[in-house]
């Protein structure tokens, strides 16, 4: 039997200072494993010799993709993980103080999933940032009003996993991975949503998000848009096939089909993007138009509204 109550992985690239203070958040204690997976980076090698020196009690693996992706960071260190729960955290993140004696006393209980609240800073100002706002109304109105519809949008809206304790029976058992794509954190989410029988929500303040210019958070490509939308879509398909019509809206998907590609066409992804994500709703079984809750009258404004809104920019 393992003598790990909990494993923490933590993804790693080019940011060994930032990786400092992750770990030096994390309590030195022989029941808890802490695993940093490198994702092969830049001339970082003597900073994580010494990081690795200072805290004796950190794994420290290298990823073996020659991709660089987070996911399979993260599946490295799940492969590794011997703890009964599992927590994911990000290198340039930290933990609040006093964070694990507030979930220490869920250790031994028999929830899949424990989500917990986060707060943020922006690492340029010191200020508090905006970054955990997302998150945190969607807890509180579960912890205020904890019934089906609040509880189906913490299974399925939470998308970040490091707001979580995963059971690591959860994981393991049921064999649920992340994938490559930018957007990994979703997918895996939403499939941890699906399988866990028992959840529960914390209300205390553990996680601390930082957020910076580089960010991948903050900056936003046309690859990254394009992942996350194409992550979108199979989110979509997967809930559409486990949730009655009746609860689709709970989570913001009764029109969600028109909705992204209203949207990506709004945001200037063109008519050849527009064409590729429909295939790929229909693909996933996810009707373009619902018309159990489609209002025709309000889609035909909002796209009229959406052309004039694209053609004042550029004429202006």
């Amino acid at each position: 039997m393992s003598e790990y109550v909990l494993s923490i992985i933590i993804p790693h690239y080019n940011t060994p200072k930032l990786l400092d203070k992750m770990l030096s958040s994390i309590p030195k204690r022989n029941d808890i494993q802490v695993i940093v997976v490198d994702d092969n980076s830049d001339l970082c090698g003597r900073e994580l010799s010494e990081l690795k020196a200072k805290y004796g009690n950190i794994e420290m693996y290298t990823s073996p993709y020659s991709t660089h992706s987070t996911g399979l960071c993260r599946n490295v260190g799940i492969e590794r993980a011997c703890g009964r729960w599992i927590m994911f955290g990000d290198a340039d993140d930290y933990y609040v103080e006093g964070w694990l004696e507030k979930i220490e006393p869920f250790f031994d209980s028999d929830y899949d999933l424990l989500y917990f609240l986060p707060t943020s800073v922006d690492l340029e100002t010191g200020k508090c940032g905006t970054r955990h706002e997302m998150y945190v109304g969607k807890m509180q109105e579960y912890l205020h009003n904890p019934c089906k519809e609040s509880e189906l949008v913490l299974r399925y809206d939470v998308a970040s996993v490091c707001l979580k304790m995963h059971s690591s029976r959860l994981i393991k058992e049921e064999c649920i991975r992340f994938e490559e794509n930018l957007a990994e954190d979703t997918l895996f989410s939403v499939e941890c949503g699906i399988k866990a029988k028992r959840i529960a929500c914390l209300g205390e303040t553990i996680y601390c998000i930082t957020q910076h210019s580089g960010s991948k958070t903050c900056t936003v490509s046309k690859e990254l848009y394009d992942q996350r939308v194409k992550v979108k879509i199979r989110k979509c398909g997967m809930l559409h096939r486990v949730l009655p019509a009746k609860d689709l809206p709970c989570v913001g998907l009764e029109n969600a089909g028109l909705q992204i590609l209203y949207t990506a066409f709004a945001d200037g992804m063109g008519f050849r993007k527009v064409f590729e994500y429909g295939k790929l709703l229909k693909k996933e079984n996810v009707p373009i138009i619902n018309r159990r809750f489609c209002n025709p009258f309000m889609l035909v404004r909002k796209l009229f509204r959406s052309m004039h809104n694209r053609f004042t920019r550029r004429t202006h």
